[in-house]
């Protein structure tokens, strides 16, 4: 089995999970099995891809998207995927990898309003949270994304992809248009922050 598979639709439980917990049709049924799920990840994802034989580990992460599954099977996803969803398909990039990499500025984005469910997440993917506040334990979840994410040597930016710079405005609009998602968005997402998302996305921050 590839190990670049195994990253990449291991990501996309992830994205699952995390979205689910921020998605504004969460409950404490679908938060339960997202927390479980991105437990299961960062504990087992890194394993999985680069040692392919590991049963215990690919046990652990058939288990995580079980769980992602059912969690945003309720829940939804939020803007995370809309954002993976402007760019993917015009470059050909696979859902996971598209999905993984929007998905530590859309927690940075969604930060003022997630921030306790961030520092849980912090916990769960083995960051020291001790005796720092919860806005700052939420940002080292952020940072244990892409610490994850460059451990699994996924692109972190739009321009490692080959996207133009001219084509940010159009991937904004276009990240406007996918309501059906941006609807669960905790923290909306104006026209100013479309635009401000995708220079991000392209650029890195």
């Amino acid at each position: 089995d590839s190990p670049r598979l195994t990253a990449s639709t291991g990501i996309d439980a992830l994205t699952h999970a995390v979205e689910a917990l921020m998605s504004v049709n969460s409950n404490p049924l679908t938060d339960a099995l997202a927390y479980e799920a991105v437990k299961l990840v960062f504990r087992n994802l890194r394993k999985a891809c680069y040692q392919g034989e590991n049963l215990e580990a690919r046990y652990g992460m058939s288990l995580a998207a079980l769980l992602a599954g059912l969690a945003f099977g309720s829940a939804g996803v939020c803007g995370g995927h809309a954002l993976a969803y402007a760019f993917a398909v015009k470059y050909n990039v696979p859902h996971g990898i598209a999905c993984g990499l929007a998905l530590p500025y859309i927690m940075e984005y969604n930060l003022p309003v997630c921030e306790e469910k961030l520092a849980r997440i912090a916990v769960l993917a083995g960051e020291s949270v001790e005796w720092v506040s919860t806005r700052e334990a939420a940002g080292r979840a952020i940072a244990a994304v892409r610490r994850l994410l460059k451990d699994l040597e996924f692109p972190l930016t739009l321009k490692e992809l080959g996207v133009p710079r001219e084509a940010v405005p159009k991937l904004a609009e276009d990240l406007l248009k996918i309501q059906r998602l941006l609807a669960r968005q905790p923290r909306k997402i104006t026209e100013k922050d479309a635009v401000k998302l995708m220079e991000k996305l392209w650029e890195g921050s």
